[in-house]
């Protein structure tokens, strides 16, 4: 049973009657409470998108499918990778790879940073992606 809320503004938990300001944590991200028999935070996660083959009116697509839930734990191993920068002057892994030009009219200096960082979790066996049976 939910019996707290976590409220960002106030920095404590408060009863879940009481707390309408704080659900919305972030852009499609709600924290529902907190289960106090398993230690266990609940969030939601509410994303759309559109995909780049599908007409405009289509509506979007959710990012985490109807009738999915994934568990993970806050204290999982994991580890950052650097891939390959696709640049011709790069052509090797780098953790972040600046780039400088010149374009002469109108005189203007271009900068940019290049990174390929790839979450990798170690152990896999941390989450949980199920199916949610009505």
């Amino acid at each position: 049973m939910l019996r707290k809320c976590w409220c960002p503004a106030r920095g404590a938990r408060s009863a879940a009657a009481t707390c309408s300001v704080c659900r919305s944590i972030a852009k499609g991200v709600i924290y529902w409470g907190f289960i106090s028999e398993i230690g266990c935070d609940i969030y939601s996660y509410d994303e759309w998108y559109i995909p780049a083959n599908a007409p405009a009116a289509s509506g979007g697509v959710p990012m985490v499918p109807v009738n999915k839930v994934l568990l993970g734990s806050t204290q999982f191993y994991s580890s950052i990778v650097y891939g390959p920068i696709l640049d011709m002057e790069a052509l090797q892994p780098f953790r972040r790879f600046p780039k400088s030009w010149i374009l002469p009219d109108p005189s203007v200096r271009w900068l940019m940073l290049q990174s390929s960082l790839l979450a990798v979790p170690v152990q896999v066996d941390s989450y949980l992606w199920a199916d949610v049976i009505d």
